[in-house]
């Protein structure tokens, strides 16, 4: 990833060379377990990094890339450089909140952008196969070859529930008790029932009331009990 964020990744099987190797990572995580410390890492499959390669060879070769309809495109060819993201990016791909450097991945070719993402039953979608493989594949690949512990998922909201049913299964046929939380920012209970993530982020009943209440001085101690308590009777 060219970025400092990393949420732009050009590849899901290699550790960033920023940070290491694969067999430093997997050396890592032996450590940590030896030291009883259990390893979760971010996972951010809603996108990729306009780096990546199967994005590269889609704009590069078009509709003739085996790998066209993993992304989205409004328009081809792409202007400019292979390694730099374009102008108004969205009038070519479409892309996270309109960053060009991170174009979404498509998991279900009947439903354009958003749309997709609301439906539980895979009945009703047409899951984009080679794409959902291939993701699966390196959810197992991360739990077995470097051993982690589980994932948060980076921007959760913004993939199909029904492609989580099935990251979740493939993850607990790997680990059984390998940990899922997924990155929600409002109440998330429809996440939260066995189906998909054992947890998730908390900023609506945790973060934003301790910002508010410790770190901004803005609610009173009442009023901070009061914003954290429903979170206990939201989730199961």
């Amino acid at each position: 990833s060219k970025s400092n964020h990393k949420y732009d990744d050009a590849t899901y099987m290699e550790v960033d060379p920023h940070f290491g190797t694969n067999e430093e990572f997997e050396a890592f995580v032996d450590e940590c377990h030896e030291r009883e410390i259990r390893v979760v890492i971010d996972l951010a499959i809603n996108h990729t990094g306009h780096t990546h390669w199967a994005f590269v060879d889609a704009r590069e070769k078009g509709p003739q890339s085996e790998y066209w309809d993993w992304y989205e495109w409004n328009d081809w060819p792409v202007p400019g450089d292979i390694a730099s993201a374009p102008p108004n990016p969205l009038d070519y791909y479409d892309c996270w909140w309109g960053f060009g450097q991170m174009p979404n991945l498509n998991f279900d070719l009947s439903r354009p952008g958003d749309q997709e993402n609301a439906v539980g039953d895979v009945e009703e979608a047409e899951p984009n196969e080679a794409l959902v493989a291939r993701l699966l594949d390196v959810a197992q690949y991360w739990l077995e070859e470097a051993g982690v512990d589980g994932y948060r998922l980076d921007v959760a909201g913004e993939v199909p529930f029904w492609f989580w049913e099935q990251f979740r299964d493939r993850v607990r046929s790997v680990k059984p008790d390998a940990y899922i939380v997924g990155e929600l920012w409002g109440s998330s209970p429809a996440w939260v029932n066995g189906d998909y993530f054992d947890a998730v982020m908390n900023y609506k009943y945790f973060r934003e009331p301790v910002m508010r209440f410790i770190c901004r001085g803005e609610s009173s101690a009442e009023e901070f009990d009061r914003e954290l308590a429903p979170g206990r009777f939201v989730y199961p």
